[in-house]
């Protein structure tokens, strides 16, 4: 059996939301991929983003900087929540009027413990929905 290979962690696509007391996350859905004879279908979660608005529009041509720890992140893998540290989000116009979001981080899989890994730097770029519905 072989060892986790970082690089089966794609991304497919995001949505950014707000729940009811107003804390913005954002979930990145990653390709399926096979491990120890598994489908895997991981999400990325994070939690508490201090970002000036869910709206596309406001959000289109912006970057932002985060420190270790500002952000609640997560993946579940190999049946443990790893911690996901964000460092940057960048929010790209596309030509085709689509708002992709680059994520920069570091995938924390020493502290629970997986497949002998450490922390690990990764940068994910995907395209980007939102559930907001409402107007103003």
């Amino acid at each position: 059996m072989g060892k986790f290979n970082i690089k089966s962690l794609i991304a497919k696509h995001a949505i950014i939301f707000s729940s009811t007391d107003s804390e913005i996350s954002i979930h990145i859905f990653m390709e399926p991929f096979i491990y120890q004879e598994q489908i895997l279908i991981p999400t990325i979660r994070l939690d508490n983003i201090d970002l000036p608005s869910i709206k596309l529009c406001d959000l289109a041509n912006s970057s932002f900087t985060f420190t270790q720890g500002d952000i609640d992140g997560s993946i579940y893998l190999n049946g443990a929540h790893h911690p996901v540290d964000v460092l940057g989000l960048s929010f790209i116009l596309t030509r085709q009027n689509q708002l992709t979001v680059l994520v920069k981080g570091i995938y924390d899989f020493e502290h629970e413990g997986f497949d002998d890994l450490l922390s690990e730097a990764f940068v994910l770029n995907t395209l980007l929905s939102s559930c907001d519905v409402n107007e103003h």
